[in-house]
């Protein structure tokens, strides 16, 4: 619904195609440093799909306001075909109300317009960087009703890392037919494979257990020889809209992505007192299939007084997923152990660890497997939304809800075909055989089946905004959200079980404002935010990745975001953050282990951005040149769940100098791109999904220069 963001009683950042651009973005997680309150965590080196939004995590990424990952895969995504990113905060519970507690994030990708584009362009880096990327788009008939965009990329760069590579390969062709100025249709498929050599970061200070490890960033302590990992996405899209007068118009939107990852690397185990990285071979894959569609009516009309604007929608989702693997991180091999501070000195660095390779092909060797698992869920929901304004539009007032209908069912096990069947008819089975702890090593050759589960809920959402002046405005909201605990690690208990689902709460009040007649927007929210029904470690357990479902948190702070110009020729994008977020229950009581009262994994008390860019137009002599420069701030941030150590804050400086010129009247673009002038030493996130935290801790990338030829014909 296109209600102006003045008059939206909540808090959304949108990340323009023109800032990843200007900042030279090649991932997603790039751009999010733009928004308040949020930090992206890394697993394996790579993918977005950990981010966190004002304090818990959120592995839910849409694509057109469609589900666009299986919450048991790692989806990387591109930039080549990103016309703009938008983060909504907190359970935006209306329209998505499976979402996560912190918000979600929405991909708007690169749709047929009406203008021609021809642009090309070429960046290379400082690291073996080669990036070639394009945007065609144009009318493929004379009456200019069919219209068709081509975009992609094709990336090959080393990166800061020793050893590492990665090889991209991303194209996303779209269709859109307008038979008449009220219907169109929009189609799109999107293909991303990406080949990358994985590694798992840094470790731990051996000599100080409260700081990483002072060796290089650029140290890779996997070796030259990892095998290349995968990750293959393909999706596919439409859209279709008619407007059926003035007053209604109807949207069907569908999505089906199919997501494959595979990976083979040396996990780390441990670091004893000496520097030795204690390690072993592990491998896995995962296969998922996601459908989304959704069915929306929108009406604007007038009644007793007062301006609707309503929504009524249905949409339906189901994710398939199938995950597998071999080896494991605990007994480590010592075969495989590596000297962080003399790795050339190791086995891994002087010859091929063969076992990387014996595991690497996860599902052709299934009788090799340490564990697999199958995932299947339904999930159907119907929502409503009116936003009502009144008093010659001084006074707005927002309300709906949906009602959820989820459905969730899961098998486990060593051996044999998960078949989907299993979990359709299948009642909760251990084998007669295994006792004690279903995973442990005497048991792992028998299948355990878990049952379905079904939950409801109802999730509102109310909001009520005042608009004393058209400039600004002043809002208040309360809203809960209802998301399901299916993931790859915490899905179900010890004897798979499928978890209940989280249900988070929000009051936010806040307000908004138009700077500069009505180019910048500045958002100030303060909000208290809290989640239950979290999975946490089962003490009572034997199995030590069991989970049970007791755990609570809250998060509460202060953002500012602003976003547009100050005048024509000068953007600006920039967020401060002030966040607490804490364990408020948890069933472990003992003093030394328990995360009570903590501060929750990753999430900096502080944290700002600031970025703003200049076409000089005043200066006649200088007319064509573009300067930007850019602030990032991020404060000290807990390592893991028990606050054992942390990852220290830093301040990360940017810049950006660009020409635009004609060459035989096409205009071309000559842009460089200095990212970490400073050559801070820095540390982005840890890997909490697939590995212990305080074995693998990601440094930020030291100075790079990255130049960017484009043009537009």
């Amino acid at each position: 619904m296109a209600i102006p963001m003045i008059q939206l009683p909540a808090s959304v950042k949108v990340v323009p195609g023109e800032v990843i651009q200007d900042q030279s973005i090649t991932d997603i997680k790039g751009a999010l440093e733009n928004v308040s309150g949020v930090q992206s965590a890394q697993t394996q080196g790579g993918n977005a799909s950990f981010t966190r939004i004002r304090g818990f995590q959120t592995p839910r990424i849409f694509r057109n306001g469609l589900l666009a990952v299986s919450p048991t895969n790692f989806t990387d995504f591109g930039t080549s075909n990103i016309e703009r990113i938008e983060v909504m905060k907190g359970p935006d519970a209306m329209l998505y109300g499976r979402s996560d507690p912190g918000g979600l994030i929405n991909l708007i990708t690169k749709r047929p317009v009406v203008d021609r584009i021809h642009m090309v362009q070429q960046r290379f880096g400082k690291y073996n960087d080669y990036f070639t990327e394009w945007d065609m788009a144009d009318s493929l008939n004379a009456d200019k009703s069919l219209f068709y965009r081509f975009s992609g990329g094709y990336l090959n760069t080393g990166g800061f890392v020793d050893f590492s590579r990665a090889e991209r390969v991303h194209v996303n062709p779209s269709v859109a037919w307008h038979p008449d100025e009220d219907t169109t249709f929009v189609a799109d498929v999107e293909y991303y494979n990406q080949d990358y050599r994985p590694t798992l970061g840094l470790t731990i200070n051996p000599f100080n257990t409260t700081r990483p490890a002072d060796v290089p960033v650029s140290r890779n302590l996997e070796g030259p020889y990892v095998p290349l990992s995968n990750n293959n996405n393909v999706f596919v899209g439409s859209d279709f809209t008619h407007r059926f007068n003035d007053t209604f118009t109807f949207k069907q939107r569908f999505l089906a992505a199919f997501l494959h990852h595979d990976d083979a690397y040396s996990s780390h185990a441990g670091v004893d007192g000496i520097g030795n990285v204690l390690k072993n071979a592990f491998s896995q894959q995962n296969d998922s299939d996601v459908y989304g569609t959704n069915l929306d009516l929108l009406g604007h009309f007038d009644f007793l007084g007062a301006h609707h604007d309503t929504l009524l929608g249905f949409d339906y989702q189901r994710v398939h997923s199938i995950y597998g693997n071999q080896g494991r991180f605990f007994p480590p091999n010592p075969m495989l152990t590596v000297n962080m501070y003399y790795p050339w000195t190791s086995n891994i660095y002087t010859s091929i660890p063969t076992a990387f390779y014996d595991w690497q092909r996860v599902f052709d060797r299934p009788r090799f497997l340490n564990d697999r698992q199958a995932n299947l869920s339904n999930q159907e929901g119907f929502y409503f939304q009116d936003h009502i304004t009144l008093l010659d539009g001084k006074v707005h007032i927002l309300g709906g809800g949906r009602f959820d209908w989820f459905w969730q069912g899961q098998a486990r096990g060593a051996t044999g075909d998960l078949a989907e069947s299993y979990i359709y008819t299948q009642p909760y089975t251990i084998s007669p055989f295994a006792t004690g702890n279903p995973f442990s090593a005497a048991n792992r050759q028998y299948t355990f089946f878990a049952p379905t589960r079904f939950d409801s809920a109802f999730s509102p959402r109310v909001g009520l905004l005042v608009q004393p002046v058209p400039w600004a405005s002043f809002y208040g909201s309360w809203t809960q959200g209802f998301g399901p605990n299916v993931n790859a690690s915490v899905g179900a208990d010890q004897f798979n079980r499928p978890f209940a689902p989280g249900k988070s709460e929000q009051i936010e009040i806040g307000a908004k404002a138009e700077w500069f007649e009505g180019r910048l927007l500045t958002t100030l929210a303060l909000y208290n935010l809290t989640k239950t029904n979290i999975p946490v470690r089962d003490i009572t357990s034997l199995d030590p990745t069991a989970v049970v479902l007791v755990g609570a948190a809250r998060s509460r702070g202060v953002e500012l975001d602003a976003t547009g110009k100050i005048l024509d020729n000068l953007s600006l994008i920039s967020s401060f953050t002030y966040m607490d977020a804490r364990v408020t229950k948890d069933n472990n009581t003992d003093p030394a282990t328990t995360t009570l009262g903590r501060r929750l994994i990753g999430v900096p008390r502080y944290q700002g951005s600031f970025w703003a860019k200049w076409d000089i137009k005043e200066i006649s002599e200088l007319d064509g040149f573009s300067l930007g420069f850019g602030v990032f701030v991020v404060g000290n941030r807990q390592g893991d769940d028990q606050s054992t150590f942390q990852l220290p804050g830093y301040v990360r400086l940017d810049a950006m100098a660009a020409y635009k010129f004609k060459v035989m009247g096409n205009d071309v673009t000559a842009q460089l791109n200095l990212r970490n002038l400073a050559n801070t030493r820095y540390f982005e996130s840890v890997d909490n999904n697939f590995s212990t935290p305080r074995l693998s801790i990601y440094p930020g990338a030291p100075f790079n220069a990255m130049g960017t030829m484009r043009v537009a014909f």
